[in-house]
């Protein structure tokens, strides 16, 4: 008999339910409203487009973005992209033309490296599965342009990623307009291109000299008849740490 390459779970194992103590809640608390800001902090990513600023001093530790910057470089990998074992590496330049106009660029590289340890992984959970392949190899860059005013910012991105074969080609324009300190209501909208899609996300971020977030979802139309989301959430928080810029 044939030998299938179908993966099923039965079962899944049940977890007691997770307490938070209210401490961490404290502290939470404290990053989101108190953790210090200053109107000057302008955040460097938005939701998916990648403005014309850095982060506010030489290291950053994050969920999604963990780097450094020197000059007006910035060298970063995605956090969770190295945790599920697909290592990258991002390089983002920014040049200032004065004090409220801006051009950025930069380029991403990514590796999937646990496709053996994934098929291992299979082949323990079913008998059946004989291999499993999986590839997620490419790259992505961009360039844009961001002009600044006081009450916020006007940005655009033209987006280009190829990875695994999958190409898209994204001009996205974004607004970010300033709640307070450290708060900004961030819009984005634009196209892709390449497969013929429009692009939007909604959200918001805090840009604080220490502590930053980045809250939204973002609008993706998905052919598969199978998958019926079309709203992804975006989610980051992270911190900056070191000499100031």
């Amino acid at each position: 008999m044939a030998k299938t390459r179908l993966l099923i779970f039965h079962h899944p194992p049940k977890y007691p339910p997770m307490k938070i103590h209210p401490n961490f809640i404290s502290v939470l608390l404290y990053f989101f409203f108190a953790a210090p800001a200053t109107w000057s902090a302008e955040p460097f990513k938005l939701l998916t487009v990648e403005p014309a600023a850095l982060p506010e001093k030489n290291w950053t530790v994050g969920l999604q973005q963990t780097g450094f910057s020197w000059d007006d470089f910035y060298v970063n990998t995605n956090t969770i992209m190295d945790l599920t074992m697909t290592g990258n590496l991002g390089l983002k330049y920014v040049s200032k033309v004065n004090n409220s106009w801006a051009f950025t660029a930069g380029a991403r590289y990514i590796h999937f490296f646990g496709e053996s340890t994934l098929e291992d992984f299979a082949k323990k959970q079913n008998s059946m599965i004989e291999s499993l392949k999986v590839k997620y190899n490419g790259y992505n860059a961009f360039v844009g342009t961001s002009y600044y005013w006081d009450w916020g910012a006007a940005h655009i991105n033209t987006q280009y990623a190829n990875v695994s074969d999958s190409k898209i080609l994204n001009l996205i324009s974004a607004l970010n307009i300033k709640m307070g300190p450290s708060w900004h209501t961030v819009i984005e909208a634009g196209h892709d291109f390449e497969n013929k899609q429009p692009r939007g996300s909604l959200g918001i971020l805090r840009s604080g000299e220490t502590f930053g977030l980045r809250l939204g979802i973002t609008y993706v139309e998905i052919k598969d008849p199978s998958i019926n989301i079309n709203l992804l959430p975006v989610l980051d928080f992270y911190w900056n740490f070191g000499d100031a810029r």
